[in-house]
C-alpha cells in the first residue's frame, strides 16, 4: 500500500475523532503546543486549522471521486456561506491596512472548511453536542484557576498561553473580570438536552449546569450574564417535559447558587454582575455603554462615506481618531484596554455596515432573519429533538456578537459549525 492510499485510510479511519479533537481544540482557550518554542504556527487553534484543513481536503478528494458528501438540501447554507464570504472579501479593496484584513479574514476562512465538515457530520449531533460540554468542563478549570489563584494563573500561563491572549485576560483581571472567548453558555442546551432525560443523572445535571453556570457569574460580564440566563431558561421552555416539580427545584438551585455567587464574587473582586446591571461605578459601567452607543454611531457614519465596501475587514480602528484610541492614565491596564476596545465597534451589525458595506450588511440581516425562520420551526415541533438545542445554543452565541466583537477564530466557526447542523 502506497503514502497516498495509507493517508486516506488513515483519515477514514479517524475522521469523526479528528474532527471532534478539532472542535474541542477551537472551544477552549489557546494554548501553545511547546510552552518553550512559543511561534503562532505551534498553538491549539493553529492546529485546529491544520486539522480541520486536512478533512476538507480528504472530503474534496472523495467528492471528485464521485461520492456524494452532501444532499442537496444541505448545500443552501454552502451557498449562503459562499455569498457572505465574498461580501466579506471583497472589503479588501478599500483596506487601507492590508495586515489586518488578512488577520481577521483567515478568521472567516477555515470557519468555512469547519462549515463543510459539519453538514457532513449532521448524524453525529449528540457526539458534536458532548463535544461543547468537555471543552465546558475543561474551560471551568482554567476560570477557576484564573479567579482565586490570578498570581498563579498568570505566572503559568506566561509559558502555556500566547501573549495577545495572556495580554487581555491581565487587562481584565486587572478589571475585577475574568476573560475568556469560549462562549460556554452556549453548552447549556446541550447539557440540559443530554442529561436531563435521565433520572439516575439528575445530580450529574446540576454539576455540569453550576461548572457553566459558576464561571460567569463570577466573570462580572454582563454579556455572559445575558447569555447564561438566556440559556437557562429557553432550555427550561424548549428542551423539557419534566414535571413542573423537577423544573422548579432546578430553578430554586440556580437562584441559590446564583446569590452565593453573588457574595463570593462581591467578597473576592470588590463588586459584582449586580452591580455592573446597577450602573455603579462610572467609567466601568456607564462610560462602556456610553461608549458602545458612540462607537456604533461611528460605524454607521463610516459606513456612509463607504457604502458599497465600507473600509475593509479589521480596518475600523484605521478610522477612529486617535483621541479616541487612547486614554492616558496612570494605571497601565486603562490605557491598554481603552487601545484594545478601539479595534472593534463591539457590535456585529456596526461592524458589518462600517468595515463591509451596505449590501453585506443586508445580506447578514437577511441570513439572519432565514435563520430565524427556519428556528423557529423546529422549536414548534412537537418532538423533543436535539436540533431545538442547537436552535437554543445558537442564538445563546448570536447574543455576544451583539455587545462584543466577534473577529475571533472559535466565535466564526462555531457560529458555523452549529448553522451546518441544523
Amino acid at each position: 500500500m502506497n503514502i497516498g492510499n495509507r493517508v486516506v485510510l488513515f483519515f477514514k479511519k479517524n475522521f469523526y475523532n479528528l474532527f471532534f479533537l478539532s472542535l474541542f481544540l477551537i472551544k477552549i482557550p489557546p494554548f501553545y503546543i511547546f510552552p518553550f518554542f512559543k511561534s503562532s504556527l505551534l498553538t491549539t487553534q493553529s492546529v485546529a486549522s491544520l486539522i480541520s484543513f486536512a478533512l476538507f481536503a480528504h472530503l474534496v478528494f472523495r467528492q471528485i471521486g464521485g461520492e456524494e458528501i452532501h444532499k442537496k438540501k444541505d448545500k443552501v447554507i454552502l451557498a449562503l456561506f459562499l455569498v457572505y464570504f465574498i461580501f466579506q472579501s471583497i472589503s479588501i479593496f478599500p483596506a487601507s491596512n492590508t495586515i489586518s484584513f488578512l488577520k481577521q479574514y483567515k478568521n472567516l476562512f477555515f470557519p468555512g472548511i469547519f462549515l463543510f465538515i459539519a453538514i457532513y457530520l449532521k448524524e453525529k449531533k449528540e457526539k458534536i453536542a458532548l463535544v461543547f460540554v468537555y471543552a465546558a468542563v475543561f474551560n471551568f478549570f482554567y476560570q477557576f484557576t484564573m479567579f482565586f489563584f490570578p498570581s498563579f494563573f498568570t505566572d503559568v500561563a506566561g509559558l502555556f498561553v500566547p501573549g495577545a491572549h495572556l495580554e487581555l485576560v491581565e487587562i481584565n483581571l486587572g478589571r475585577g473580570r475574568v476573560f475568556v472567548e469560549t462562549y460556554d453558555e452556549a453548552s447549556i442546551p446541550f447539557i440540559y438536552y443530554l442529561f436531563s432525560r435521565k433520572k439516575k443523572k439528575h445530580l450529574f445535571l446540576f454539576v455540569l449546569l453550576a461548572m457553566v453556570a459558576f464561571p460567569s457569574l463570577i466573570s462580572n460580564f454582563r454579556t455572559r450574564m445575558l447569555m447564561l440566563v438566556f440559556a437557562f431558561f429557553s432550555s427550561f421552555l424548549f428542551l423539557s417535559k419534566r414535571k413542573i416539580s423537577f423544573k422548579l427545584s432546578l430553578i430554586s438551585i440556580f437562584l441559590v447558587f446564583t446569590l452565593v455567587s453573588e457574595l463570593v464574587v462581591r467578597n473576592i473582586s470588590g463588586f459584582s454582575f449586580v452591580d455592573r446591571f446597577a450602573f455603579e461605578d462610572k467609567r466601568e459601567d456607564v462610560e462602556t455603554v456610553e461608549q458602545r452607543i458612540l462607537n456604533i454611531n461611528r460605524s454607521f457614519d463610516i459606513g456612509k462615506a463607504f457604502p458599497l465596501t465600507g473600509v475593509g475587514l479589521g480596518n475600523y480602528y484605521e478610522y477612529v481618531s486617535t483621541t479616541k484610541k487612547h486614554i492616558f492614565s496612570l494605571f497601565q491596564w486603562i490605557s491598554e484596554e481603552s487601545d484594545t476596545a478601539s479595534t472593534n465597534p463591539h457590535n456585529i451589525f456596526a461592524q458589518m455596515i462600517s468595515e463591509t458595506g451596505i449590501f453585506s450588511f443586508l445580506f447578514y440581516v437577511g441570513l439572519l432573519g432565514y435563520f430565524a425562520k427556519g428556528d423557529l420551526d423546529k422549536l414548534k415541533a412537537k418532538n423533543q429533538s436535539i436540533d431545538k438545542a442547537f436552535v437554543v445554543s445558537f442564538w445563546t452565541l448570536f447574543i455576544y456578537s451583539v455587545f462584543n466583537p466577534t473577529t475571533t477564530l472559535a466565535y466564526n466557526s462555531l457560529f458555523w459549525v452549529i448553522r451546518g447542523i441544523l
